[in-house]
């Protein structure tokens, strides 16, 4: 009985201290985030995969964002003067910002353009692109994490993207099983960031003095494909789209934060007093 009402005070007086110290820092109201973006690895129909470009591909409008070394952003290919392209906000060099609310609605950044066209020659295509993105998370409210504070300055979330691309011929049975067999196929996978049903939304958590987030990325624009294409990556669910000739489509990333569910400080603190009771109770019918 006596180790069980120590382990209760021990468990009581961790959750005040735990609720104290939560309580010295303030969640994060609003943030300001940046999105940067590069293709850092491709595969052409005559090379790679390879870090930088398969032959065959052309790339440009290179990353802003010092640290990706000049990746592009925009990859073309096909008949010269008539290229298909795939871009990531090729226009600011992979470049997005917005201003976040904590639980509030999700943002756009950045925003994927595909052009396909028609290739009449027997040209390189597109088989694979590497996607880095780059998440940077800046608290701007409340003021306390304006304040100089050391550690309270922008951070890094990263994510890479695998987009597998079936740029198909334009005569004959095409590439594709079923009736869209000559409609191009773009598949987007992302690499260890779940899929949150229940948002509709990737999601990856991380913590911030004292309090853990979750980091949201939807894609608007993704529909859930048939199987039978999902098998062409050894999948049997996946989500892309299809693009018949001559078209174009746009992907527009969202991206958003909200505070994780984990009990609020006065939660936790009540928790402990409500221990409380119980243990001076015990102790009280313990003395003669």
């Amino acid at each position: 009985m006596r180790r069980i009402r120590g382990l209760l005070w021990l468990f009581a007086g961790s959750l005040c201290v735990f609720s104290g110290r939560i309580l010295a820092f303030p969640i994060v109201e609003q943030w300001h985030i940046r999105v940067e973006s590069g293709f850092v690895a491709t595969q052409s129909t005559t090379d790679g995969p390879i870090p930088g470009l398969a032959a065959g591909l052309t790339g440009s409008d290179p990353s802003v964002e010092p640290s990706f070394g000049g990746a592009p952003t925009t990859l073309s290919w096909g008949d010269p003067g008539n290229e298909s392209r795939l871009s990531i906000s090729g226009d600011t060099g992979g470049h997005g910002e917005a201003i976040l609310t904590t639980d509030g609605p999700l943002e756009n950044s950045v925003t994927a353009t595909v052009n396909n066209r028609t290739i009449t020659t027997a040209t390189p295509r597109l088989v694979y692109a590497g996607l880095l993105d780059g998440f940077w998370a800046d608290p701007i409210a409340p003021s306390f994490y304006e304040g100089g504070i050391p550690g309270t300055d922008e951070f890094q979330l990263p994510a890479f993207w695998h987009l597998y691309y079936w740029d198909t011929l334009d005569s004959g049975s095409c590439d594709l099983p079923g009736p869209t067999a000559c409609s191009d196929l773009l598949i987007v996978v992302p690499e260890g960031i779940p899929y949150l049903e229940t948002l509709g939304a990737f999601g990856e958590s991380f913590d911030y003095f004292g309090h853990t987030y979750l980091a949201l990325l939807q894609i608007e624009g993704l529909t859930d494909l048939d199987p039978t294409l999902c098998g062409m990556i050894g999948a049997s669910r996946c989500q892309g789209i299809l693009l018949p000739e001559n078209t174009d489509a746009t992907l527009q990333f969202k991206v958003g934060i909200r505070l994780a569910d984990v009990p609020e400080p006065n939660t936790l603190a009540l928790a402990a007093f409500l221990f409380l009771p119980l243990l001076l109770r015990n102790r009280r019918i313990a003395i003669p």
